[in-house]
């Protein structure tokens, strides 16, 4: 047994020795194991420091700093919550980015390292040779693929890494029908990643299959595969009901989210170019997100598989069929993506199938016709030359010189396979492990070829991260002066608008400041629908991220803004704002009219939600500090008559329309506009006279071949990605503030190249008159005494009348509300946030937060171990009790 652990112990050293040979170009360097300007640094770097954070103060449910606030546990499931290596980090103290970053590495090689391990144990105890078996793992650790990974989505790499374990229980399960290893392993990918957990589903599917075929035991007949497949998909409900605890509250956040999915077309068939190209996303290197990029020799086994004989192979090669037809059909990278646009993520499956049945046939393959291997590699080395020299002269001199020595690398493998293939015991060692070494050699440059097309050279690394990760949003002391200064200052749950277009998305999450911002793929649909659509304010172009409220005073105001950070040289200068600080770098204002995060309105005093909609986004703002707005379906708000008239708004438009209308650099006619290089519109209006107030400018264009385009005001920048780009927020009216301070009586409206359609110009105008007054009277009846925790929040009202307490927290079904004591049922109210019916008097109001069905999924999980270990004692008990018959 010892002796036994001694030596596993030793292989995985070895490969993690490999493992940090693959990431030497980091540890040479010294710099992250991170993509910087990328998703990597805009929004994983900063969700491992808040899911942390809320970790150490005791709840993972909410955080009051992730944008409005929003939920933790069930959102951020999709990256970190649920998995099992970023639990395991914690036990580490990493309590600045810096420290995050630094076990980055380390926890990459290490996961690397235990995906190669397992699948060295698997070929193992398929009855592969030891030097099979370190085959099959360095093709496995030393691809492309993971390299590419491993530095743009290190979340995802937890999945690639479970696959082969999974498969592993399921190899189990089926050699010795004992299923806990298969549950178990299963139950862990599915908890650990909902969105890889269906995709490896799949895959298990069609490995089940297969192993029906490939497995003598089975009683190959319709009843025997309906009681196969009935058998393993009870085990497979058995580790959902396990998994349920994680796997359930995200995929009812992930259902209840904002995400848009671009328009997109799906042929038959790839373009031929695309089929030319796979050769090179197999085993050459990195020049395109989802290569594959192993070394050549696996290609060759694959191929040499073929020649061997029906009888143990057939299934082998009917399963290698059925991922090569998966790679050449477009439906399948949209199915895997959940039947959405094409993602080609999922080749982490076609990485597994490959490198295992490379490894697996290597034991037969020496033993045939050198001939044969000989004719293979030729056709094969061919293809691939001819693949890659297609790109050469686009991807430059480095690319080829790379893919070139890969070539070079499998040439020798080739030689050293044919060595392999002699009687001699000694010759076969050594060429094989040879072979290994050349592979190893292989995934080398691949690693290296990976970082350095999406990074630059190794030696400019840590000088780059250096000066990227001291720019405000990280370890700036500039920057962290300023959120000193705002915490010093704030007494609640105010929020900070950081107004400069350079920083962060997400950077409150790291600076732990309740904010108006954020980034996220499961950001939910009301949240996002109210900053796209119902605000009518400017945002990002593409899903999953908001960004502030584009400067509008009254939005601002209602949401309980009251910082704003902003260069010394800002052209707008919040209004109603003193400023209370500044450094070299930064500005901080205070507005003087800020809100508390709860305020009263009067019962009458309502809009619905219809009678907004037509309204300017000048009216609509003008409404927000006079009324609430309700849901037209909401009755129980609207029992008795609003005293809210419309007509009485005194937003005012100053143009409408494309009357004179002129064009620089284009050319128009009627409502169809050519723009050429630096073209733009000018549009002229009627500026209001001594008279504060905003500028609100409504454009509905699109542009004729639907392709992305810029469009710019003054210092204000909307880039929409195009009606086919997998990110794009599709929509046609887009809206710019132009602020208080606008002095000209015109506005230019800069274009990108192209043929564009307007077909409405619209500019109102907000007067600040009585913003002053209307935020008095909503500051008689705050929400005071505010106290919070992760997922609570308490304070005291005193309201003369029955009303509704608008809360600027976003709704949620896991929100729970009290007022003194008794529970009370939530209004969504103002398109995305909390109302809260109230009667006159002095309450004590609370609210308490609970991540959707998460107490029901714990209740299955816990039924889930309990069936499992029934499922185990059972037998035991029978099998004992049987024993103790036959004793008497």
């Amino acid at each position: 047994m010892l002796k036994k652990g001694l030596q596993q112990s030793g292989i995985i050293l070895v490969l993690y020795g490999i493992s940090a040979l693959f990431f030497y170009y980091f540890i040479r360097s010294g710099a992250p194991a991170t993509m910087r300007g990328t998703d990597a640094t805009g929004q994983f770097l900063y969700f491992k420091h808040l899911i942390r954070q809320l970790v150490e103060d005791g709840g993972l449910f909410w955080s009051w700093v992730y944008g409005l606030g929003g939920d933790v546990y069930g959102q951020f499931g999709y990256y970190y919550t649920t998995s099992i290596s970023f639990i395991a980090s914690l036990l580490f103290d990493t309590p600045t980015v810096d420290a995050i970053l630094a076990l980055t590495l380390p926890t990459l090689m290490l996961q690397v390292t235990f995906g190669m391990y397992i699948m060295f144990t698997l070929l193992r105890y398929k009855e592969r040779s030891y030097l099979a078996a370190f085959l099959g793992s360095v093709l496995y650790g030393g691809s492309a693929f993971l390299a590419n990974y491993a530095v743009i989505f290190d979340f995802m790499m937890e999945s690639f890494m479970l696959l082969p374990l999974v498969i592993l229980g399921f190899e189990h399960y089926i050699k010795s029908n004992k299923p806990y290893a298969f549950v178990i392993t299963l139950a862990i990918v599915l908890f650990s990643n909902f969105y890889f957990a269906y995709m490896t589903t799949i895959f298990l599917m069609i490995y089940a299959i297969y192993k029906f075929f490939d497995e003598p035991r089975f009683t190959k007949s319709v009843k025997g595969f309906l009681q196969y497949v009935l058998t393993t998909s009870g085990y497979y409900m058995l580790s959902v009901m396990i998994a349920a605890v994680g796997f359930f509250p995200t995929v009812y956040q992930f259902l209840q989210s904002g995400r848009i999915g671009a328009e997109y077309e799906l042929s038959l068939f790839f373009k031929d170019d695309t089929y030319a190209r796979i050769p090179r996303w197999f085993f050459l290197s990195y020049q395109e997100t989802g290569v594959i990029g192993i070394a050549m020799i696996a290609g060759v086994l694959l191929l040499a598989m073929f020649g061997l004989p029906n009888r143990q192979y057939l299934p082998k090669k009917l399963w290698l069929v059925t991922l090569l037809l998966l790679l050449v059909s477009p439906y399948v990278y949209s199915m895997m993506n959940g039947f959405s646009a094409m993602q080609r993520r999922w080749f982490y499956m076609l990485l597994f199938g490959f490198t295992y049945l490379a490894a697996y046939s290597f034991d037969d393959v020496i033993k045939m016709k050198r001939r044969t291997i000989v004719w293979l590699s030729v056709i094969l080395l061919s293809i691939v030359y001819w693949s890659g020299q297609r790109t050469w002269s686009l991807q430059g001199r480095e690319t080829e010189a790379t893919d070139s020595m890969l070539i070079g690398f499998a040439i020798i493998t080739v030689i050293l396979l044919l060595l392999a293939m002699t009687q001699k015991v000694w010759l076969y060692r050594g060429a094989t492990i040879s072979i290994i070494l050349i592979v190893i050699m292989t995934g080398m440059v691949q690693y290296h070829a990976t970082f350095t097309a999406l990074l630059g050279p190794q030696q400019d690394q840590k000088k780059a991260a250096e000066a990227f990760f001291t720019k405000p949003g990280f370890t700036n002391e500039l920057a962290l002066d300023i959120v000193s200064q705002i915490n010093q200052r704030r007494t609640g749950m105010e929020r900070t608008i950081w107004d400069d277009p350079s920083t962060e998305v997400n950077m409150s999450m790291y600076y732990g400041y309740p904010s108006s911002a954020a980034y996220n793929s499961l950001i939910p649909n009301n949240v996002h629908h109210f900053f796209k659509e119902q605000s009518k304010t400017l945002q990002p172009g593409t899903v999953s991220v908001y960004n502030n409220y584009d400067e509008r005073l009254f939005l601002e105001t209602l949401l309980g803004n009251r910082f704003t950070v902003v260069q010394p040289n800002a052209r707008h200068k919040p209004y109603g704002y003193e400023q209370v600080y500044a450094n070299k770098e930064w500005e901080l204002w205070e507005n003087q009219y800020a809100l508390p995060l709860g305020v009263w309105f009067p019962n009458t005093a309502y809009v619905t939600e219809s009678q907004v909609a037509p309204l300017t986004s000048a009216q609509q703002d003008e409404l927000l500090l006079q009324s609430f707005i309700v849901k037209d379906a909401d009755k129980s708000l609207q029992q008795q008559r609003s005293h809210i008239d419309l007509q009485d708004l005194q937003a005012t438009t100053l143009k409408q329309g494309l009357a004179g209308v002129t064009v620089v650099n284009g050319t128009q006619q009627g409502n169809t506009f050519v723009m050429h290089n630096n073209g733009s519109i000018r549009i002229p209006f009627q500026k209001p006279k001594e008279q504060q107030g905003e500028v609100h400018v409504a454009l509905t264009i699109n542009k004729r071949d639907d392709s992305g385009f810029t469009m710019q005001m003054l210092d204000k920048k909307m880039t929409y990605l195009g009606k086919y780009n997998v990110w794009n927020y599709p929509k046609e009216q887009f809206h710019f503030n132009l602020g208080w301070q606008h002095k000209t009586d015109y506005i230019d409206v800069q274009l990108t190249e192209g043929t564009y359609t307007i077909t409405e110009v619209r500019i109102d105008f907000l007067n600040y008159s009585h913003y002053v007054t209307q935020v008095e009277q909503l500051k008689k009846y705050p929400l005071t005494q505010i106290t919070t925790t992760p997922h609570t929040l308490s304070g005291v009202i005193e309201v003369p009348a029955k009303g509704v307490v608008l809360l600027s927290i976003p709704y949620s079904k896991g929100w729970m509300a009290t007022i003194d004591g008794q529970e009370v049922p939530l209004h969504e109210v103002d398109f995305t946030f909390m109302g809260l019916p109230i009667t006159a008097g002095k309450h004590t109001i609370t609210l308490a937060y609970q991540t959707p069905y998460f107490i029901e999924s714990l209740g299955i999980t816990v039924i889930g171990l309990l069936l499992l270990l029934l499922h185990y004692v059972l037998p035991l008990y029978r099998r004992k009790m049987q024993r103790v018959k036959g004793g008497e």
